[in-house]
C-alpha cells in the first residue's frame, strides 16, 4: 500500500518554503509505475518543483521524497489533491488513490519582538558564499544525475525483462542519491532564505 503524506504540515504566510511529500510503501513487496500529481489549492503558489512525479520502483518499506517549492499566498487551513494518482503492486495489479487529502495550515509570519535579537544570529557572508556555492554544485550535480537515469530508464525500456540487473540497480542508487541531493539543497534554500 502507498501512502503520502507531508514532511511538515505548516507553514508561514508570504514566505516561500519547501513543501517535502513522503510516498512510503507499507506494504510486503515492491510498488511500480508510482505516478502522483498534486493540484495545490490556490492560496499555495507552486514556485519549483513540478506538480507531476513518477517513481519506478518503490521497494517494500522505503520511502521516497518529492520537494515543491510554494509560496502560501493567505492564512488558513487548505487541503492539497490529487487528481492522479496510481501504482502498481508486486503481482500487476493496478490501484488508485482518489480521495488524497493533505491538510496544510498557513500562519501569519510573527512579529520579531528584539530588534537586537533578529540580527544577531545572521551567518557571516563567506558562509553563505559557501551555502550558495554548495547549493549550485548540488543542482549540477543533480541535473547530471538526472540525464543518466533518463538513458538508464530508456536502456531499461527497450530490453525490457532482459535489462542487466546492474541497470535496475544502478537507476535505484541514482534516484537516491536525486533525493538525498534534493533535501541537501532544501535544507540550503531555508538557511538561505529562499
Amino acid at each position: 500500500m502507498l501512502e503520502i503524506s507531508l514532511e511538515q504540515a505548516q507553514y508561514v504566510c508570504n514566505h516561500p518554503s519547501d513543501l517535502v511529500l513522503r510516498l512510503n510503501n507499507t506494504s510486503a513487496g515492491l510498488l511500480t509505475n508510482i505516478i502522483l500529481r498534486i493540484a495545490l489549492p490556490t492560496e499555495l503558489l507552486l514556485l519549483g518543483g513540478g506538480d507531476r512525479f513518477e517513481i519506478a520502483r518503490l521497494p517494500a518499506g522505503d520511502t521516497a521524497m518529492r520537494t515543491l517549492r510554494i509560496l502560501p499566498r493567505q492564512a488558513g487551513c487548505w487541503a492539497i489533491t490529487s487528481p492522479n494518482c496510481s501504482y502498481r503492486d508486486a503481482l500487476g495489479y493496478s490501484y488508485r488513490i482518489n480521495d488524497l487529502q493533505l491538510p496544510v495550515q498557513v500562519v501569519l509570519a510573527p512579529a520579531p519582538t528584539n530588534y537586537q535579537r533578529t540580527f544577531a544570529a545572521q551567518p557571516s557572508i563567506d558562509t553563505i558564499k559557501q551555502w550558495r556555492q554548495q547549493f549550485s554544485a548540488n543542482t549540477r550535480l543533480i541535473d547530471r544525475h538526472r540525464r543518466r537515469l533518463q538513458k538508464l530508464k530508456e536502456q531499461r525500456a527497450i530490453f525490457g525483462l532482459m535489462t542487466d540487473p546492474q541497470i535496475s540497480i544502478e537507476i535505484e542508487d541514482i534516484e537516491r542519491q536525486i533525493d538525498q541531493l534534493e533535501a541537501e539543497n532544501s535544507q540550503l534554500r531555508t538557511k538561505l532564505g529562499e
